[in-house]
């Protein structure tokens, strides 16, 4: 799990410098592709979210790769893409969100938090959505999606933990 933490931060962070986003999304869909391939025997949710987690590395890694200030790539089809970005982020926040439900439902399990992740997600989901809309509330939706994505991370943390200890 402690992959897929790590990936998580890729995937909600961003940190440029000149122009590159040295935090880029495939590096977090690596990491959880890589999390979710050990935690496969207890979670059939991160079995099955493995494929999506690769594919969602090289569509990112693609587009990581085209945003690069040298590489001149700009206009509606860039803003397509990221769209198509953003919906990555947000299955596969959801898969693992799932993931961390099954397993608190095993026999035996503590209480992960899983449903201070789901509040958090769909706390994430609107603010994505808020975000693409061109009026002054999208500034607010990244301040409120920054609080969201922090607040799925300690919760997602905290299932960790609970889960190394049980």
């Amino acid at each position: 799990m402690g992959k897929i933490f790590a990936g998580l931060i890729f995937l909600f962070f961003d940190f440029w410098l000149a122009g590159i986003n040295v935090m880029p999304n495939f590096v977090g869909y690596i990491l959880t592709y890589l999390g979710m391939n050990e935690m496969r025997f207890a979670s059939l949710t991160y079995a099955q979210t493995q494929k999506l987690a690769a594919g969602a590395a090289v569509y990112d890694g693609i587009l990581w790769i085209i945003s690069l200030p040298w590489a001149g790539f700009s206009g509606a089809a860039a803003v397509l893409l990221s769209i198509a970005s953003g919906v990555l982020q947000l299955a596969i926040a959801f898969y693992i969100w799932m993931g961390v439900r099954e397993l608190e439902q095993t026999p035996g399990a503590p209480d992960m938090g899983s449903k201070n992740m789901r509040i958090c997600w769909w706390g994430l989901l609107i603010c994505w959505v808020v975000s693409l809309l061109p009026i002054a509330l999208s500034q607010l939706a990244v301040i409120l999606s920054i609080v969201a994505a922090l607040g799925y991370l300690l919760f997602y943390y905290h299932a960790w933990q609970l889960y190394r200890a049980s």
